[in-house]
């Protein structure tokens, strides 16, 4: 997903995506600890921070789906948390690194998350494997971020599968 985010970003506001992503990752630690901001991400790629920020936000905002998943989440009675640093629905907790002052996989931030929600029994959903790890050696249940990752959410918190999920285009 990063790559091609990067992809996008760089087609809109007209530079390469290797530049855009070079940036990217030379930043993205200080970023998630909240030393950098997109607005020192824009100067090295010369567009403004405001311009930065829409488009990655437009990129990186929450499908309808996985919105609509949280809420059933939520009204089943299980806390939801997340460790993003996105415009967020109605959460429990958010475990933002630049909040926390740690990022995945270290185990501080594992520990401030679990005192954020209170408990010790997370289900943990992921896109990186060494973030899963990170969870899974503090006792968590973890879900690799990939096609039918819902599914998997929904059988472990007990969930019913909605009719619309299973028609849905993967």
């Amino acid at each position: 997903r990063r790559d091609a985010s990067c992809a996008r970003l760089s087609e809109r506001l007209g530079f390469s995506a290797e530049a855009v992503l070079a940036a990217f990752l030379e930043m993205h630690k200080s970023l998630d600890l909240g030393i950098a901001q997109m607005d020192d991400l824009a100067a090295r790629l010369g567009v403004t921070g405001q311009a930065l920020t829409d488009e990655f936000v437009a990129l990186h905002s929450f499908r309808k789906h996985t919105l609509d998943l949280i809420r059933e989440i939520r009204l089943a009675g299980h806390p939801v948390g997340l460790a993003t640093r996105l415009l967020c629905p109605p959460l429990d907790a958010l475990c933002c690194s630049s909040n926390i002052g740690a990022i995945k996989p270290s185990e501080r931030f594992y520990i401030v998350a679990e005192e954020m929600l209170g408990t010790t029994d997370i289900v943990f959903v992921d896109d990186r494997e060494p973030n899963l790890v990170g969870a899974r050696r503090r006792g968590w249940s973890t879900i690799h971020a990939a096609p039918g990752w819902d599914q998997i959410l929904r059988a472990e918190l007990g969930i019913p599968t909605l009719s619309h999920d299973t028609a849905r285009p993967k």
